[in-house]
């Protein structure tokens, strides 16, 4: 295993520094307006997928909840899974009181 130079390495009181463990914080450091750009865009997207799923739920009277489940598990190819989970859910609320 090779060993970062000693100039490299940092002792803390959690340990070695980031360049003590091989980390290229630059990589990330030069990445964060593209990696915050990218994550508000998917908190817009999220936000908009359950304001959508709330109006067609009140316009379905469905849960907004179970529509979220029902398109997620379309869209992740996660149907049967969550197919087997409903009914799962249903037995338990069936059989125990």
């Amino acid at each position: 295993m090779a060993t970062a130079p000693l100039a490299q390495i940092n002792i803390t009181d959690t340990g070695l520094s980031a360049a003590g463990k091989g980390m290229r914080l630059g990589e990330i450091r030069a990445a964060i307006p593209e990696l915050e750009a990218a994550c508000n865009r998917a908190i817009d997207a999220s936000e908009a997928f359950g304001d959508l799923c709330k109006l067609i739920g009140l316009q379905a009277s469905v849960d907004p909840s179970v529509i979220k489940t029902f398109v997620a598990a379309r869209c992740n190819d996660r149907i049967k899974k969550t197919a087997d989970k409903a009914e799962q859910l249903d037995l338990l609320f069936s059989e125990i009181e």
